[in-house]
């Protein structure tokens, strides 16, 4: 199989729902962590790493959906702030209070600190805002690709 040929094919497998549903199992994984190890400072990096990722994923899934291709997507990267302005671009808003505080992680985000240790303190937005915010949008673009119906039950 020529590159093309094997871009054509990864680009099928790469679909809006298998996306949302990553976003969502990072986002399980994060309530599992928060539930497990409820002060703030256990295992922070974590948690703000599996929020940030299940918002990538919410984002991509959305875009993708919307006809974006792989190599698209690809070419987004970790950006946060980036995938905000495509969605816009694309028509949707997300509240001010969720982007302030996805703004205010995308740095960290996109240059891994919450993977990699790096020295120094960080400033973060609370862990239950980026929860409520990371739900909020979860659960957006899960309408928007599901297209759910009054009354159709999940």
């Amino acid at each position: 199989m020529d590159k093309e040929q094997l871009e054509k094919e990864l680009g099928k497998r790469l679909t809006s729902r298998g996306l949302l549903r990553y976003a969502w199992d990072y986002y399980r994984a994060f309530e599992v962590l928060y539930e497990k190890f409820s002060k703030v400072t256990e295992m922070y990096e974590v948690k703000y790493y599996l929020l940030c990722h299940s918002i990538e994923l919410a984002m991509k899934a959305f875009l993708r959906e919307k006809g974006f291709t792989r190599k698209q997507l690809l070419g987004l990267g970790h950006d946060l702030e980036k995938l905000i302005r495509t969605l816009y671009e694309n028509g949707v808003v997300i509240d001010v209070e969720s982007m302030k505080r996805t703004f205010s992680l995308n740095d960290y985000y996109k240059t891994k600190q919450f993977e990699y240790p790096q020295t120094g303190s960080k400033s973060l937005p609370s862990l239950d805002a980026m929860k409520s915010s990371t739900h909020l949008l979860l659960s957006m673009v899960r309408n928007s690709i599901t297209r759910e119906l009054p009354g159709r039950k999940r």
